[in-house]
């Protein structure tokens, strides 16, 4: 990182702001509001959990819009337009009377925030990093979690103190605080915008990475191993939310289990950064076959090795499939498709994967229900990222695009 100055630090710095708004602030913190908007507006848990599905829905629609939009208008507009929606429509919550104006405003979030959420933000670090991008993507994915864990304490303190509304209205000011240096600082979508060149573009032929789609063919097949990838990755994030139930039904102090999400929480943002910089060190294959066996080998400890010490490595290591959900996904879709193409798969490969993240917690509690144990969830999660590995191995070095 110590190469990384002058406007491409600006870059990276701007885009830790915009995902910790848009992800730290929008949906890490969200859960944290359940409880007393429920009890505000007399309704129940579901009923405002449910706002959390309407915004993630949204936010994985506004991803595939997000491409298209960015090749026709200039970072600052753009961002100022994104920010005022996501910052008014948080705001507008705090005025809310009943839960029903609170999904429409949820939506509107949901829509604003992935507008500069992970598709806007990977397709702009790749027009300005060629080299080290893996590295730099990890850093800037892992705020969002960064933020998360910071912020939701200093929200849910405002809650105690203030109430949810005061609360809700200060993570809308959050909000523009932490976007407002990537309208401010001297950046662009691309570097060419402000007279700069990609960082590591005179060691490559080609520069142009992400907002201009290129006329190769994608091959179906391909495109479908990854989303697969995609979703085996995401619906295996969902596993955390279960963790204390886990650990209360082997017996284990209910602490335990608020111990392991943190852990995993941990993890999660900890395993960004380190995959990012094994990719560059040692490549992404042997790195993410490393992630996917230590999930695995988490999800083994956490269903038979019922000891504090085993859950909580366990927790940790099913942390680290939040990286391949991220990280992974991103550098997947640029080895298999080239930078050229990213813009075209990645937002549908980002789609699934919030689908199948919030899928997840439906099919585990099903599972549960059916058999009254976690044991058939775990080896569930064991299979997806068995399946992870052998896309991982049988897909190195595999195209995903043809002359068209």
């Amino acid at each position: 990182m110590k190469s990384i100055q002058g406007k491409y630090l600006l870059v990276i710095l701007a885009l830790c702001g915009v995902i910790s708004a848009a992800i730290g602030i929008t949906n890490n913190s969200a859960g944290i509001f359940f409880t007393p908007m429920a009890e505000d507006f007399g309704v129940g848990r579901a009923s405002t959990g449910l706002t959390l599905t309407i915004l993630n829905i949204v936010f994985s629609i506004a991803g595939m819009i997000c491409p298209g939009v960015m090749k026709k208008i200039r970072m600052k507009p753009y961002m100022i337009l994104c920010t005022a929606v996501l910052a008014g429509s948080t705001f507008a919550i705090s005025l809310c009377k009943s839960i029903w104006p609170v999904y429409i405003l949820s939506a509107l979030r949901g829509f604003a925030a992935g507008m500069i959420g992970f598709v806007f933000i990977t397709m702009v670090l790749n027009n300005w990093f060629v080299s080290r991008n893996a590295l730099v993507t990890s850093v800037v994915l892992g705020f969002s979690g960064i933020s998360g864990a910071i912020l939701s304490p200093v929200l849910n303190s405002a809650i105690t103190s203030k109430g949810w509304r005061t609360a809700m209205a200060a993570a809308a000011v959050l909000t523009v605080v932490l976007c407002l240096p990537s309208i401010l600082f001297p950046i662009d979508m691309k570097p060419e915008m402000v007279g700069e060149k990609a960082l590591g573009a005179d060691e490559v032929k080609s520069t142009d990475t992400g907002v201009n789609v290129s006329k190769k063919k994608i091959l179906m097949p391909v495109l479908g191993i990854m989303m697969l990838f995609s979703v085996l990755s995401g619906i295996c994030t969902s596993m955390s939310q279960y963790f204390p139930s886990i650990s209360e039904s082997f017996g284990m102090a209910s602490g335990i289990g608020a111990l392991m999400v943190s852990a995993c929480m941990a993890a999660n943002t900890c395993g960004k950064i380190l995959l990012g910089t094994l990719i560059e060190k040692i490549g992404s294959r042997i790195s993410m076959i490393l992630f996917s066996g230590l999930v695995i080998l988490g999800a083994f400890c956490v269903m038979t090795m019922h000891s504090t010490v085993f859950m909580l490595a366990g927790a940790a290591l099913m942390g680290l499939v939040y990286s391949l959900a991220t990280v992974g996904v991103v550098v997947k879709t640029k080895e298999m498709f080239g930078v050229d193409s990213y813009a075209s798969v990645y937002p549908k490969a980002a789609m699934a994967n919030t689908l199948a993240a919030a899928a997840g917690p439906s099919l585990y509690g099903a599972v549960f229900d059916m058999t009254q144990s976690y044991i058939p969830s775990l080896i569930m999660v064991m299979v997806f990222m068995a399946g992870e590995l052998a896309i991982v191995i049988l897909t190195a070095g595999k195209s995903g695009v043809e002359e068209g």
